[in-house]
Parts: C-alpha cells; structure tokens; sequence
C-alpha cells in the first residue's frame, strides 16, 4: 500500500514531503527510496523516538495533526503529502470521531504548497461516493482538483490480521477543470498482485 501512495505521489528528486500522522515512516521510507526531502509529524512519543532512529536529521515535529497547518506556520510548504490519518480517533477524545479523518485532510491541504499532491489512505467509507462525506469532497473539489478516490479491498491485509477496506484518494492543489469527482469502488487489481 506504501508503494500505490508513493506511485500515486508522482514524488521526485526535488519534492519535499510531509507524512502528518508518520507512524513508523513507511510512507516516509517510500518517498525516501525516492531521494526526496521529508519533514514528518508523530504525535506518539514511542513512534517519534522509532522515526528519529529511522530518519536521523529529519525535520520531526510531535503535534495533533488535525492543526498541522497551524503549527508549521512559517514553515516550508510541502509540494507532496503522504498520509494515513486516523480513521475516528482524535487526541484527547474516548470516543470515535468520525471528522478526524475530514481534520487531517482539510489541514494537510491547507499546509500543502499550491501545485502540490496530497495522497492518503482512509477507511472505504470515507469515499465521494458516501452520502455522509459528499460534500466534503465536493468542498475540496472546489479548490483542488480531486483526480481520483479509489476502493482498496481489506482482503490484501488478512495477513496482518485485518480485513478493513480502504481507500486511496488523491488531490492536486489546481482549480478543479470540472464537477465530476472520479470514484472507483475497489481496486481489485492489488489482489491479483498481493496474494
């Protein structure tokens, strides 16, 4: 899945990439296979320490990513973001949130340089094709152009003892050229590859 989100990232030599929710840098590790420049966020102090040792050197900052684009303030915009926010838990908060996932998106594109990608993976109910996220979407398609929303099958994860669906969608910061908002249901290709 590193792999699709970094492919999907068009990432080059010259881009520099935030990965908000960093985790253990396997987004990151992607776009680093690729030369590029990384600036990482973890708000978890054991996985912060994990992406030190990874990634000594790299710019890390420990903050909720939800206001990532508030605390980089003056700040280096990124040209390409890579993330897999939380799908319904935000800091400080028991119960699900369903909006965490909307939050990190929404200030991930914020923070992202105009002409820039922002690539992530969500759970499959986050898609444009959901009533309940429709206009979101539509929102973001109104100021970048939302290239695709793509359905990945939980299946290809059974070996890592889960079988949530997911989804990759992608956005470019440039005025959209048209309404429609490309939504794919799965992405059954990946099985062929992955099992």
């Amino acid at each position: 899945m590193a792999y699709l989100v970094a492919k999907a990232g068009s990432i080059k030599a010259d881009d520099l990439i935030l990965e908000p929710s960093a985790g253990t840098g396997l987004l990151a590790q992607m776009a680093k296979l690729h030369s590029a420049s990384l600036m990482l966020n973890e708000l978890a102090p054991d996985r912060s320490k994990i992406l030190r040792r990874l990634f000594p050197g790299t710019p890390l900052f420990s903050v909720n990513a939800e206001q990532i684009n508030d605390y980089l303030v003056g700040k280096t915009q990124p040209s390409v973001v890579l993330m897999n926010p939380p799908f319904c838990a935000s800091p400080k908060i028991s119960s699900r949130n369903p909006d965490a996932t909307k939050s990190h998106i929404n200030s991930a594109l914020q923070r992202l340089a105009d002409g820039g990608r922002l690539v992530t993976i969500t759970a499959n109910w986050f898609s444009p094709a959901n009533p309940s996220w429709r206009e979101t979407f539509v929102r973001w398609h109104s100021e970048a152009r939302v290239l695709m929303s793509v359905g990945v099958n939980g299946k290809v994860y059974s070996k890592h003892g889960t079988t949530i669906d997911t989804r990759i969608t992608v956005i470019d910061k440039v005025p959209a050229d048209s309404s429609e908002i490309p939504c794919l249901l799965k992405l059954w290709i990946c099985l062929k590859y992955w099992h």
